[in-house]
């Protein structure tokens, strides 16, 4: 049985019922624990390691080129390969048998008295709901689009096509023995399944995405679940169905079955942000539970009451003279120079095969040379290249749209435990001279254009709107500012002055991915401009374009 979406959930007692706010505030234990090959522990591999696999995957994407020489009536396979690439396989399993003695014993932990196992420890369901959805969106910039939701052209059974905006909704059941309720784990609401569409409906996104023609729900759900898991293997678990044991703040403990669906949906209306409740900083405990939506794109999530209420425009504005406008977001931008961004897209690469391995290692400890070459083959060979997609779209030129998607999608991948901070999460801020004040920190990132004149231009990557540090009034935030943060496991501390706050966020950045680590310092980009008066026609011009990351405080307005 499952009810129409409303502001309460399916009770499991007869004289209580269950709020979405009190789902996620409670916790939850596995009854099973997860398999050690399922295990998402992403260790930091040594530059010993980093490097072997780097030559690796470059010797074997030089021998599985096109224009490598290799004889067209012999099938490239592991084991044809092997004879060419051993010696740099045979480097890398030297290079981890070297540094496997030292992870070993770092990773030694202490039974606890009770004998109970890392996994029968509770977790909290609101940082399980996060974690959920980053493994989807984390999985290809396509995944993360429909999570956030985006145009499509759809035509559901026995209907004509049409434009519509959908989005892909992750959603966790949880089973009781007589009934279940089901949570939308994007907008922390009930979700009804009468509202999604059937899985024979067409759908077609755009040219940019996959696939380019009209394709079945069914296999738009059966690709984006292949590739999740393929990113993060603990899902399959969570699709087929996890055994857990919830506790709920003034329930008693209870068993239940947990699934993980994904289901299209209409995009008819934006959801906001719970507000913060507290009444004083005294009782931080009070908010220290209060759901917060880890999420991407203001589409769907954005904060409540207006608190993006800079100055924003848009490129068509009347707001500034035509001189100085902002290009629009299918200007073509190239780079000047592109040998920087290859090698960051090859670094990126490597370090992806290398978690893999690595994952692989910690699974199966009798590793073997030909099974490291057959892992970096299913990687770079060209049949299954298209995996890696997302980062062969980087190559300029490409229009600013896109570029904003893909910067976004490597943003979302790098921070697992910091997407939170993407749609703003509850805060206190003190001011040198004033008092606590309570609100919601948001931290966006930025493609600042530095143009030849006073004024610098702001691109928002996710709401792909254009800003000045002229027309900016209501950003009061100071680099000052200490602000003390009411989510726990998010950053290594909770009290943060803003302007170290950001340089942690951005040294982070810059740690999990070198494409976003050399954008963070100016390059020289071309930008080819259609000319407004003239149809088909266009100028190019060239000026520096950098990644920013920007922490900002809105104050909850007062009633």
């Amino acid at each position: 049985m499952q009810s129409r979406a409303s502001s309460t959930l399916m009770p499991y007692s007869n004289t209580a019922s269950l709020t979405v706010s009190q789902v996620f505030q409670g916790v939850f234990r596995r009854i099973k624990p997860i398999p050690s090959e399922d295990s998402l522990a992403q260790r930091v591999l040594p530059p010993a390691v980093q490097a072997a696999t780097a030559e690796l995957v470059n010797v074997l994407q030089a021998v599985c080129a096109p224009d490598s020489g290799w004889p067209a009536e012999r099938p490239q396979t592991p084991q044809t390969l092997l004879p060419y690439v051993s010696d740099e396989a045979e480097e890398l399993l030297e290079a981890w048998h070297r540094w496997q003695p030292d992870v070993e014993a770092s990773s030694e932990k202490p039974t606890t008295p009770s004998g109970a196992s890392h996994d029968t420890v509770p977790e909290l369901i609101s940082e399980l709901g996060d974690y959920l959805v980053w493994s989807i969106a984390a999985s290809n910039p396509d995944a993360m689009t429909l999570v956030g939701g985006t145009s499509a052209i759809l035509q559901p059974p026995c209907q004509i096509k049409r434009m519509q905006r959908i989005r892909l909704v992750p959603v966790l059941n949880i089973h009781f023995n007589d009934f279940h309720y089901a949570v939308d784990l994007v907008t922390r609401t009930p979700f009804d399944l009468a509202d999604t569409f059937p899985d024979s409906s067409l759908l077609k996104l755009g040219e940019q995405f996959f696939p380019q023609r009209l394709s079945p729900l069914s296999r738009w759900l059966e690709t984006l679940w292949t590739q999740a898991i393929a990113t993060v293997p603990e899902l399959s678990q969570w699709q087929k169905g996890q055994g857990i044991q919830l506790l709920l703040p003034g329930r008693t403990w209870c068993s239940a079955q947990a699934f993980l669906n994904l289901h299209f949906v209409p995009l008819t209306m934006h959801y906001g942000l719970c507000e913060p409740t507290a009444d004083c900083f005294a009782a931080p405990a009070s908010v220290s539970l209060q759901p917060e939506i880890g999420t991407l794109d203001p589409q769907v999530w954005s904060v409540t009451g207006g608190s993006f209420s800079e100055v924003i425009f848009e490129a068509e504005s009347k707001r500034l003279l035509t001189s100085i406008q902002p290009p629009a977001l299918d200007t073509e931008l190239s780079f000047i120079k592109e040998n920087w961004l290859r090698e960051a897209i090859a670094a990126t690469l490597s370090a992806d095969i290398g978690i893999a391995l690595d994952r692989r290692h910690q699974a199966d400890r009798e590793l073997n040379v030909l099974s490291i070459v057959d892992e970096v083959y299913q990687a770079v060979n060209p049949a299954s290249l298209s995996s890696h997609a997302e980062l062969l779209l980087l190559h300029s030129p490409l229009t600013l749209a896109e570029f904003c998607r893909q910067l976004q999608w490597l943003w979302v991948k790098a921070h697992q435990e910091l997407m939170p901070l993407m749609s703003g999460i509850t805060a206190y801020r003190l001011k040198s001279g004033g008092e606590w004040q309570l609100g919601t920190l948001v931290t966006t990132s930025q493609l600042v254009l530095h143009p030849e004149t006073e004024i610098l231009w702001y691109l928002e990557l996710s709401t792909r709107q254009w800003h000045t540090d002229k027309l900016n009034p209501f950003d009061t935030t100071s680099n000052t500012d200490v602000i003390h943060l009411q989510t726990a496991n998010l950053v290594p501390q909770s009290m943060w002055q803003m302007n170290e706050l950001r340089t942690y966020l951005s040294h982070i950045l810059c740690q999990r991915s070198p494409i976003l680590q050399h954008l963070m310092t100016p390059k020289t980009v071309a930008l080819t401009l259609p000319d407004r008066e003239f149809p088909f026609t266009s100028s190019e011009t060239q000026m520096p374009l950098e990644l920013q990351l920007v922490p900002k405080f809105y104050p909850l307005e007062e009633a």
